[in-house]
């Protein structure tokens, strides 16, 4: 895990100094201003606050597990995401580090044999890998066609992001068999794509239209 965007460290740690100093209240110190509100879905759990003034605004520390184990966690001032978010992937490694006060990733977990720099780094999800990868597996199913496959298999789903990192659309890449194909296809037709934000692939410091790749696995 290396540090992205060195030139900015300085600013960085100021912001990061002046958020964590208001990111970790009490709920004591909470009660009379925000609401503390805790939402589960299937293994999904979100813990954070809303004002107390109108519960339809978050305000303060925002945290999302998976399984219990933390996968996002940031701030939100009046509704508005600001400062320093931490994404983590399946590994509990920091997949990515976004600033949204200063609208830029400032960290990002190089892939194998992967070196990225300011100006040149891959299409990236805007958020933690888990989620559209989760996403697919839990509305998948095994194919029935593929009943007396033993060895399972795998399709590579590769999301295509164009240079305002707005999904427009997909390709898939690999797949061990056509069933396992036809019902990883039928997932990703429903992706949300308004709903999902990424960050697009950068070359020579331009943003770009690039791939996003989801690996789908399937064990009989």
């Amino acid at each position: 895990m290396t540090t992205f965007f060195h030139s900015k460290l300085t600013t960085l740690v100021a912001t990061l100094i002046a958020l964590l100093s208001s990111c970790f209240t009490t709920d004591a110190q909470n009660k009379s201003t925000h609401v503390r509100k805790v939402v589960n879905q299937k293994h999904i759990t979100e813990t954070f606050y809303v004002l107390a003034s109108d519960t339809t605004v978050r305000d303060g520390l925002y945290t999302m597990a998976y399984k219990g184990r933390k996968i996002e966690q940031g701030k939100y001032s009046k509704g508005q995401k600001v400062g320093p978010w931490k994404y983590w992937n399946y590994k509990n490694l920091v997949e990515l580090v976004y600033n949204y006060t200063l609208d830029q990733p400032t960290q990002i977990l190089p892939h194998v044999g992967k070196t990225y720099t300011q100006d040149n780094y891959p299409c990236i999800f805007l958020g933690s890998p888990v989620i559209p990868h989760l996403y697919i597996m839990t509305r998948i199913y095994y194919p029935i066609e593929e009943k007396d496959n033993k060895k399972g298999g795998f399709v590579l789903l590769s999301i295509k992001v164009d240079e305002n990192g707005q999904m427009y659309g997909y390709k898939i890449k690999e797949a061990t068999t056509e069933n396992f194909r036809k019902v990883v296809k039928e997932v990703a037709d429903t992706m949300p794509t308004q709903n999902w934000r990424w960050i697009p692939e950068h070359f020579n410091g331009k943003p770009i239209k690039g791939e996003y790749d989801v690996k789908i696995y399937f064990d009989n």
